[in-house]
C-alpha cells in the first residue's frame, strides 16, 4: 500500500487528502481516498501556511503507510506578497480587494483586450493578477515594491515544503502574465517579458514556471518536523484546482469534459486542435494547456454555483433551515413549472459575457414574476437555473470547440454532485451521460494522484474511481432550456439599451 498527500487550497476551504494507492494489480479498488482534512481558507498569509501546516500534519498522522509523494492545487488567482526571505506579508491578495477592476480598465486601454487575449488566451478581468499587480502599482500601496515577492497559493505552500518559489503552467496561464502558444509549439519557460514591465514587475519578483512533469523539490527537514511528512519526499505542483480534478478523473483526451462545482463553476474540455481565439473570446472562455503540457483546454466559468445556494439563503431566506430547504426541494418533482430563475448576482462570465446581468424569478414568457414562498421550491428553481446555466455553457463551449464532446460529461464532486436535487436537475437537463467522481474531494485527491504518478509510484493510466450515470431524457427541459436562455438573453438586451439612452 502506497500513502499519497493531497493539498487543495480553495476560495472558502483548504482540504488535505490522504490517497491509498494500492500496488496489488488485482486490487478491485487500486484508488481510494483514506482520509479527509478541512478548515476554511483563511483571509491571511501567514495564517493560511499554519491552517495548511495543521491539516497536513492531521492527515499524515491518518496515513496507513508513510506518505511517499505530496502534491499542491489550488484556485488559480489569489496570491501572496512575500519579503525577500519568503516571510508572507499581510493578507491574501483577491483581485476584489486590491484594485484589480481599475487595473483591468487601465490595461485594456493601454494594452488592448482583443491583443491580450490572443497573446494569452485569458479575457481581461479584474482577477486576473496581471490586472491585480497593474491596480498595486497604481495605489501606490507600500507593500508592492521592488524588492516585494508575489507567490500563487499553491505556490507559497510549495515554498513551505522545500524551500523553493516554483509554480506550474496551468497557474501562470491564469495570470494574464504568460503567453499561451499555438498548436504544436512548446510552452514557455517563464513569464512574459512585455507583459510584466507592463505593469513595472521583474521576473525576480514571480516564481520560477515547471516544466510539466518538472518535480518542484523535497520535503526539508524543517518541514517534516513540523508536519509529520517524511523528509526528502518528493513535493509535486499538481496546478490550477479545474485541471488537476480533470485530470485526476480521467479527462485527458480530446472530446473530454470535466464539470468541476465548488464556491464557482468550471466546463473544461480538452481539444483536438485549438480553438478560434476571437470566438473563445467572445463566448467570455479562457484558454490554457492540460496538466501534461500537451492539448489545449478550454474553460467556461459561472463565478456563482455554490455560492449562490449561500447567497440564496443569506439575501432571500434569512433564518430559513438550510437542510429543512434542501431535503424540501430533493422531494419535490424534477419537471419544469411556470417559473424560472436567472441565477446572476453579479453579472454573467459565460456565454455572452454581461457583467450587469442579475438575479431575477421570471416566467417561462421572460417577464418578471414573483419569488416562491415555499423554501424548498425557491432551491428547486435555483439549482435548476445552475443545470440550465451549465447547459447554455455547453452548447456555446461546443459551438467554439468544433469537435464532439465524449459520452460523458464528467462530475468532479462537490454540491452539484452531492445535493441530490441539483444532480437531479443536472440528469434531466444536461444534453450527455454524467459521470460522477466518487472521492469527497476530487481535487486534493487528484493533486495526491498525479504527484504520486510523477514520482514513479503508480500507472500513469491511474484515476480516480467513477460511478457512471444513465442518462435521463425529459423532452420537456428542452423547452424550458428554451425559455430560460431567451429570457436571459432577453435581459441582457434591455440592459445594454438602457445604457445606451442613458449614455445619449
Amino acid at each position: 500500500m502506497i500513502s499519497a498527500l493531497g493539498i487543495d487550497i480553495g476560495t472558502s476551504n483548504t482540504k488535505v487528502t490522504v490517497l491509498e494507492l494500492d500496488d496489488d494489480p488485482a486490487s478491485r479498488l487500486p484508488v481510494r481516498e483514506r482520509s479527509t482534512h478541512a478548515l476554511p481558507t483563511p483571509a491571511d498569509a501567514g495564517e493560511l501556511v499554519s491552517v495548511v501546516m495543521t491539516l497536513v500534519s492531521a492527515a499524515a498522522s491518518r496515513a496507513a503507510s508513510p506518505v511517499a509523494a505530496v502534491g499542491i492545487a489550488s484556485m488559480a488567482e489569489t496570491g501572496a506578497l512575500l519579503e525577500p526571505d519568503g516571510t508572507p506579508v499581510g493578507p491574501l491578495l483577491r483581485w476584489n480587494r486590491v484594485g484589480g477592476a481599475k487595473g483591468a480598465q487601465a490595461l485594456a486601454r493601454e494594452l488592448g483586450a482583443e491583443a491580450l487575449y490572443e497573446a494569452t488566451g485569458v479575457p481581461v478581468v479584474q482577477k486576473a493578477p496581471l490586472a491585480m499587480w497593474r491596480g498595486l502599482a497604481a495605489s501606490g500601496d507600500a507593500r508592492w515594491h521592488a524588492r516585494a515577492r508575489w507567490a500563487g497559493m499553491c505556490d507559497l505552500v510549495g515554498l513551505v515544503l522545500t524551500g523553493r518559489l516554483a509554480t506550474d503552467h496551468t497557474l501562470a496561464a491564469r495570470t494574464m502574465a504568460y503567453r499561451l502558444p499555438g498548436g504544436g509549439h512548446p510552452l514557455a519557460s517563464g513569464f512574459d517579458v512585455d507583459l510584466l514591465a507592463a505593469v513595472g514587475v521583474s521576473h525576480e519578483q514571480l516564481p520560477e514556471i515547471l516544466a510539466p512533469g518538472e518535480p518542484l523539490g523535497v520535503v526539508t527537514a524543517g518541514a517534516a518536523a513540523a508536519t509529520g511528512l517524511p523528509a526528502g519526499v518528493p513535493v509535486t505542483i499538481a496546478g490550477h484546482d479545474h485541471a488537476v480534478g480533470a485530470w485526476a478523473a480521467g479527462v485527458r483526451v480530446p472530446g473530454g469534459v470535466a464539470n468541476s462545482v465548488g464556491t464557482a463553476e468550471a466546463l473544461i474540455r480538452v481539444l483536438g486542435q485549438p480553438a478560434h481565439r476571437g470566438e473563445a473570446r467572445a463566448a467570455g472562455m479562457s484558454l490554457a494547456r492540460a496538466v501534461d503540457g500537451e492539448h489545449e483546454t478550454l474553460l467556461a466559468g459561472n463565478p456563482m454555483a455554490g455560492a449562490l445556494v449561500d447567497w440564496l439563503f443569506e439575501t432571500r431566506m434569512p433564518g430559513v433551515s438550510r437542510d429543512d430547504a434542501l431535503r424540501s426541494a430533493d422531494r419535490l418533482p424534477s419537471e419544469p413549472g411556470e417559473r424560472l430563475v436567472l441565477p446572476y448576482p453579479r453579472g454573467r462570465q459565460s456565454p455572452r459575457p454581461d457583467p450587469e446581468a442579475r438575479f431575477a424569478v421570471v416566467g417561462r414568457d421572460g417577464a418578471e414574476a414573483p419569488e416562491p414562498e415555499d423554501a424548498g421550491e425557491f432551491v428547486r428553481l435555483t439549482v435548476e437555473a445552475l443545470a440550465l446555466q451549465l447547459r447554455w455553457m455547453d452548447a456555446a463551449q461546443s459551438a467554439v470547440a468544433s469537435a464532439e464532446r465524449g459520452e460523458h460529461i464528467v462530475s468532479l464532486g462537490g454540491p452539484g454532485g452531492t445535493n441530490a436535487a441539483w444532480w437531479k436537475a443536472k440528469t434531466a437537463l444536461l444534453p450527455a451521460a454524467l459521470a460522477r467522481v466518487t472521492v469527497s474531494e476530487p481535487v486534493a485527491s487528484g493533486a495526491a494522484l498525479l504527484a504520486a504518478v510523477r514520482a514513479g509510484l503508480c500507472e500513469a493510466a491511474a484515476q480516480l474511481p467513477l460511478i457512471r450515470q444513465q442518462q435521463y431524457t425529459n423532452p420537456a427541459y428542452d423547452n424550458a432550456y428554451t425559455d430560460f436562455v431567451a429570457a436571459a438573453t432577453a435581459q441582457t438586451e434591455r440592459s445594454r439599451q438602457a445604457q445606451t439612452q442613458g449614455e445619449k
